[in-house]
């Protein structure tokens, strides 16, 4: 009987030892995946350019300098080594697997990144710029078309890969170029005594740039160009039915701002004159002054003034009606076909197309900042909590119920939000947060 209860002790030990033993394993292994998804802000540079910023921070969308990447967000780690979310035929799983990469750009379908040394490594759809990046070194930024991309150099010579008619072939041989612009399919550059060189589809631009010089910036629709001259004046070209004509002849215009087949253009009074596109916008403008700002969608503007009040025109299935009518508003945000507004206490107001967040906004205040994709808002707290509404399958719902969040991100179709530990969530709807 003694024998048998040393013998049974000895069993439950062991077995006291195991089960501790597979804790502690059990904890060892999340600790470890925790902290390979817990990298800080600092660790995590994301890629140039996402949906949210093309659409909100560059005065149109193509106005911004590369386009988004549609499906996939790639990010550095602190050791310059790449990481990716998304699609695998977005350059999901086909990053370079070496380090010290220092910035990171897209095109709606590929990936390119830039290291110290001005070399560049290319990603993404073989067909649209994932392969045939240049192998020398000494490039300081990269520029995107939908489905190519343009690198300049310190002595301002340009090279270009990606689709040819795209952009991907074409650029000027010469030198002394300081900054590139691109539209859909076209790319212009631009010299240091302001004249232009363009390359690309000639429907889109690709030809016609004034032959002058003395222009200080360049602005484009999905189809056309607009360069501004130190005096405010502005000459035009590009497809016609996308704002490649009929600019204003007068001078005097500080800023133009775009959509996808309009332009809108601002002078130092706050007034505005449109061109392009009469359906989306290239008509109809407010005929006061006072204008501080312009917002787009796809197909319709609206103009923010100092008292916080809204003006709107262009299609009504763009926001182009039925703005709020009252004050306050401190900044407009918008994805393809809705408006997204702001207060200074947070509360947010939607207009446009409904499926698309025209409408269901938080009925909370507090909100700091909206984001968004193609389909969807995404409206983050001081507290770092999230609210999300408009298409499912674009992440207008499973947003992460927890707080901490400090910042988002976005593809054309999902949003990747993370904490100020760098722990990452991403959600476009249908899959849910992972």
């Amino acid at each position: 009987m003694l024998l048998t209860n040393i013998q049974n002790k000895k069993r439950i030990n062991l077995s006291n030892y195991l089960i501790v033993i597979f804790f502690i394993l059990f904890i060892f292994s999340n600790l470890v995946a925790l902290k390979a998804n817990t990298l800080n802000e600092s660790q995590y540079p994301f890629v140039e350019v996402d949906y949210n910023s093309a659409q909100n921070n560059y005065q149109g969308f193509y106005n911004s300098p590369t386009i988004p990447n549609r499906n996939t967000m790639a990010a550095l780690n602190e050791d310059g080594s790449i990481t990716t979310w998304g699609n695998v035929d977005y350059g999901e799983i086909i990053a370079p697997n070496d380090t010290g990469y220092i910035k990171i750009y897209s095109n709606g379908f590929a990936f390119t990144a830039l290291k110290n040394d001005g070399s560049i490594s290319t990603w993404g759809n073989v067909d649209f710029g994932g392969i045939g990046a240049p192998t020398d070194s000494g490039y300081t930024k990269i520029y995107s078309t939908y489905t190519a991309f343009a690198a300049l150099k310190e002595d301002g010579s340009i090279s270009t890969w990606g689709h040819n008619s795209y952009g991907g072939i074409g650029a000027p041989t010469d030198s002394g170029y300081t900054k590139i612009y691109s539209n859909r399919a076209a790319f212009a550059a631009i010299k240091t005594d302001g004249s232009i060189s363009v390359w690309g589809n000639s429907s889109y631009g690709g030809i016609g740039a004034p032959t002058d010089s003395g222009y200080t910036n360049i602005y484009s629709t999905r189809a056309a160009f607009a360069a501004i001259k130190a005096d405010g004046s502005i000459s035009v070209w590009g497809h016609n039915s996308y704002g490649g004509t009929n600019a204003p002849t007068d001078s005097g215009y500080t800023k133009v701002y775009s959509n996808h087949s309009a332009f809108s253009a601002m002078r130092a009074d706050g007034s505005i004159s449109t061109w392009g596109n009469s359906i989306n916008g290239g008509t109809g403008a407010p005929t006061d002054s006072g204008y501080t700002d312009i917002y787009s969608t796809v197909g319709a503007f609206a103009a923010l003034k100092a008292d916080g009040s809204i003006s709107v025109w262009g299609d009504s299935a763009y926001g182009g009606t039925d703005a709020p009518s009252d004050l306050g508003y401190t900044k407009v945000y918008s994805n393809h076909s809705a408006f997204a507004a702001i207060k200074a206490d947070g509360s947010i107001s939607a207009w446009g197309n409904n499926i698309f967040g025209g409408t269901d906004t938080p009925s909370d205040l507090g909100y700091t900042k909206v984001y968004s994709t193609v389909g969807a808002f995404a409206a983050i707290k001081a507290d770092g909590s999230i609210s999300a509404w408009g298409d499912g399958a674009y992440g207008g719902m499973e947003e992460p119920t927890d707080l901490g969040y400090n910042k988002i991100y976005s593809t054309e179709n999902f949003f990747l939000a993370y904490k100020n530990d760098g722990t990452i969530v991403t959600w476009d709807g249908t899959i849910g947060t992972e």
